[in-house]
């Protein structure tokens, strides 16, 4: 897993890239914002991204693996 954040201050993202066993050969990244419609700062970011990421996993509620580009699917 990785992270990095990109764009400018108010629009940037962090993109968190992982794999995942039902996803062979795809990394799956998914875009977080860090800042609200009005440029503030969203509270909590990393306690609601960790429980969102986990419960996306479980359910495999992700896009078909046909909607991949060049190996990278975003969820």
């Amino acid at each position: 897993m990785s992270a990095t954040y990109v764009g400018h201050w108010p629009s940037g993202r962090i993109h968190v890239r992982f794999r995942h066993r039902d996803y062979p050969g795809l990394t799956l990244t998914a875009r977080l914002n860090l800042y609200d419609e009005q440029g503030i700062r969203l509270d909590n970011l990393l306690s609601y991204a960790a429980a969102e990421l986990r419960e996306q996993a479980d359910t495999r509620a992700y896009p078909p693996a046909s909607e991949a580009i060049a190996g990278v699917l975003h969820v």
